[in-house]
């Protein structure tokens, strides 16, 4: 069983939370003092967004996507393949891989930006495995070929 990490960009919720500081220690004239509440509750909401994380874990039958908060499960899901209708995959901004896993009951898991970045050829091997229908992107196979290349060019 391989497991694989969400490696979301932090930093705009690290900007808010510095301007909802900066929001709280100052004072002017005409600012009601409840307003001077909301600043630290909305430093406090951004400070557990940040706490959040998201894992996958794959095995040759099953896809488990889960939620955690300071490492405690807050959502889980186990998908087998038989619920699985397609995985499409495609790019996502310059360089970003993404995968959209659909299931049966027309509900969708996006996948982007998970360390390793093997889940992707992971994901695509399973379903080929399992006869699942898998779509790729024309710019998303530009982007594996440019992969391929690079680990080739490292070893």
């Amino acid at each position: 069983m391989m497991k694989f990490y969400s490696k979301r960009r932090k930093w705009p919720l690290y900007f808010i939370l510095v301007l909802s500081f900066i929001g709280s220690t100052i004072t002017v004239d005409g600012i009601d003092r409840h307003w001077r509440i909301i600043f630290p509750i909305a430093a406090l909401f951004i400070i557990g967004l940040l706490k959040i994380e998201i894992e996958i874990e794959m095995n040759d039958d099953q896809v488990v996507y889960r939620v955690t908060f300071l490492n405690r499960v807050l959502y889980q899901r186990a998908i087998h393949v038989s619920e699985i209708k397609r995985i499409k995959c495609m790019r996502v901004g310059w360089a970003t891989r993404r995968a959209v896993i659909y299931m049966m009951d027309d509900s969708r898991i996006k996948l982007t930006r998970f360390e390793p970045s093997s889940l992707y050829e992971k994901l695509i091997n399973m379903a080929g495995r399992n006869h699942i229908e898998v779509l790729e992107t024309k710019d998303f196979q530009i982007l594996m070929r440019g992969y391929a290349k690079n680990s080739r060019s490292l070893s």
